[in-house]
């Protein structure tokens, strides 16, 4: 067993490691703060869930731009250089949060928290497409899927705990976390951007930010976003309209549901890298219709079951589905992406979480409120056939370079 594990880490270039090490602890501070973010600002400035709604969707919006930003400027002077800009970022803002008594001023700090701290996410996607060759691609991101969950399993106990001395202790225990990160990405982490071309070097950055128009040129990697968009639509309301429908509905208590969370989140914990070993021996659009098609049935049942079992096993189905489609999602960047445009691609790739953040409770929500609640699941459901026509269909579109497995895919195709 430990010869396995030692194996298994040799597998992986050093840098790699700890690159996840420095996700896993700044996300602890995300983890440890965001949850408990909406009761900080409903009790600190005696607003409604209203207020702190627009507060979300404000820094879903400007976490766009951010990206957008982020991911020229990684593609122009590097990925490291921004990866430490978010962070310092990010840890500016968490004390802002902490020491702002105005709520329009916090709206303020919000918009400028997404436009700054989000301006590193490409630039640390692009780092793992840089580190990796074509066949660890997804296992790697599997990989950082797990640090995620694990400091999600962790982050909001820490919190929940602080919280109840002192919100102000969340913000600070954040700040400090984030700056012990750019210490660590500072010396331990390397610049990985490849060695430009003479022609990409003598390139201007208002050049670099021009590239983003042939990223949106390319009808295939569009098509691929506006799928994410759809099921991440669906995905959403796992967190938004899905407790209250069962609250509402059937009578599932908060503990209860609970519960069902855990399952999702023990089950990335202890699957992800077994299961993103196992896709990569298949085409991936193949793999993302067969995970498209488990939200599908996942989703689709809610409406349809009333009993505790069956949700678990609805559960079971969307993570299963959930812990098939990221990492395979993730590492299909690079093969639309070349080298030199993977920040400026990971930033577009990004649209298909920030559109879904900001609508789909919202979209969620009119159809609870107005319609027969198992409206919303059986949309769900039609929502993830089309997905999955999608993913079949760029299967076919997309030639060799969307239809081989990701172990042969390296000496087949050149961007």
């Amino acid at each position: 067993m430990i010869q396995r594990f030692h194996t298994f880490i040799n597998e992986y270039p050093k840098t790699f490691w700890t690159l996840v090490l420095a996700v896993f602890i700044d996300h602890m501070g995300s983890a440890l703060m965001y949850p408990f973010l909406a009761l900080y600002v409903t009790r600190h400035f005696n607003v409604g869930m209203t207020q702190a709604g627009q507060l979300f969707a404000i820094f879903a919006v400007t976490s766009l731009t951010g990206s957008m930003i982020g991911g020229a400027i990684a593609d122009k002077f590097g990925r490291k250089k921004m990866i430490l800009f978010g962070i310092l970022a990010s840890a500016s803002a968490s004390l802002a949060f902490g020491f702002v008594q105005d709520l329009n001023l916090f709206y303020l700090v919000a918009g400028l928290t997404g436009i700054l701290a989000n301006a590193g996410s490409p630039a640390q996607n692009a780092m793992v497409l840089d580190l990796l060759p074509q066949e660890k691609q997804a296992s790697g991101f599997g990989i950082i899927r797990v640090a995620y969950n694990i400091s999600f399993a962790i982050g909001p106990v820490i919190g929940g705990l602080l919280a109840n001395h002192n919100f102000l202790l969340i913000f600070l225990l954040d700040a400090f976390l984030s700056l012990i990160t750019a210490g660590f990405v500072y010396l331990f982490i390397p610049e990985t951007k490849p060695t430009p071309t003479a022609h990409q070097a003598g390139q201007s950055l208002a050049m670099t930010f021009r590239g983003y128009l042939g990223v949106f040129q390319d009808r295939l990697y569009l098509l691929l976003i506006g799928a994410l968009v759809l099921i991440q639509m669906v995905y959403e309301q796992l967190n938004t309209t899905l407790p209250v429908f069962l609250r509402d509905t059937h009578g599932v208590q908060a503990s209860q549901f609970g519960l069902l969370l855990s399952l999702n989140a023990l089950m990335v914990v202890f699957m992800q890298l077994w299961i993103a070993g196992k896709t990569v021996k298949y085409p991936p659009m193949l793999v993302m219709a067969f995970s498209g098609f488990l939200y599908m049935i996942g989703f689709g049942l809610f409406g349809f079951v009333a009993q505790i079992p069956w949700f678990a096993l609805c559960i079971i189905l969307i993570t299963i589905g959930e812990m098939t489609m990221s990492p395979v999602m993730m590492a299909m960047v690079s093969r639309f992406a070349s080298e030199e445009k993977r920040g400026r691609y990971m930033a577009v790739f990004e649209l298909g979480w920030v559109l879904p953040n900001t609508f789909a409770s919202l979209c969620g929500g009119m159809v609870l409120d107005n319609l027969n609640p198992q409206w919303l699941w059986i949309g769900c459901a039609g929502i993830g056939f089309v997905v999955v026509l999608v993913y079949l269909a760029l299967h076919g579109l997309g030639g060799q370079r969307l239809r081989i497995p990701d172990q042969e895919f390296r000496f087949l195709y050149k961007n």
